[in-house]
């Protein structure tokens, strides 16, 4: 029908020729925009492909995004899903069921995605210089302690343009770090997993790329108590 009315205006007017074209991209019953070029839709319809259920589509949001670790992309589409159909009460019970499944997941399961550049611009001898990014400066930490402990002809070193992952340590630790970076998966040797910040890294990786969300609608991930609740 657009097409036909630009074909109609370019008759009417004697146009030359007709250069009106327009298509339709998405028909939407809900959505979430959090700023230009942000947003998450309940989608009916995407340039003609009708969905017999309604899709959530999610633009430039953390879900999109190859940094965040695959199974929280995952689970931040269903939240997500639950930011556009369900209750505040709904994501805070998800949010707490799969907080008890992240604890359990396997440092390579829950490391973030980061590329490398400039690693030796940022060492200084054998370690890294004041002011090297976090994910740098664990790739650095990494390298250190693969030769310290003679693994390296069981394990390469990161260079510079390798993908990595890294994950938040507590401290004190033997490392006396509170970051380390590893290619795909993190050495049985480093005896870190007693060390690694399950809660800070769930917080950096799930729950505050989800908060920018429900900041927009004024919700929590976490169950507040009021005066209200309190004495209701």
């Amino acid at each position: 029908m657009i097409a036909q009315g630009f074909q109609t205006l370019a008759d009417t007017l004697n146009a030359y020729k007709n250069t009106m074209v327009m298509k339709r991209e998405k028909i939407n019953n809900r959505g979430l925009f959090i700023a230009k070029k942000r947003n998450i839709l309940s989608t009916l319809n995407s340039e003609g492909v009708h969905y017999s259920t309604p899709k959530i589509s999610v633009t430039g949001v953390e879900a999109v995004r190859s940094s965040t670790p695959a199974v929280c992309r995952k689970k931040m589409m269903e939240v997500y899903e639950l930011v556009i159909n369900k209750t505040e009460a709904d994501l805070q019970n998800y949010v707490t069921d799969f907080r008890d499944v992240f604890v359990k997941l396997s440092p390579s399961e829950i490391g973030k995605v980061s590329g490398t550049n400039d690693i030796d611009s940022y060492m200084e001898g054998d370690t890294y210089k004041k002011g090297c990014p976090i994910h740098i400066r664990g790739c650095i930490v990494y390298n250190k302690m693969i030769k310290a402990m003679k693994l390296e002809e069981k394990y390469e070193l990161i260079r510079s343009g390798d993908k990595i992952k890294f994950l938040y340590l507590k401290e004190p630790n033997i490392f006396g770090e509170n970051i380390i970076s590893f290619p795909d998966t993190l050495p049985r040797e480093f005896n870190l997993g007693k060390y690694i910040d399950y809660d800070l890294q769930f917080e950096k990786v799930f729950l505050a790329p989800i908060q920018i969300v429900l900041d927009t609608i004024g919700w929590s991930w976490e169950k507040k108590t009021t005066l209200e609740s309190f004495f209701s």
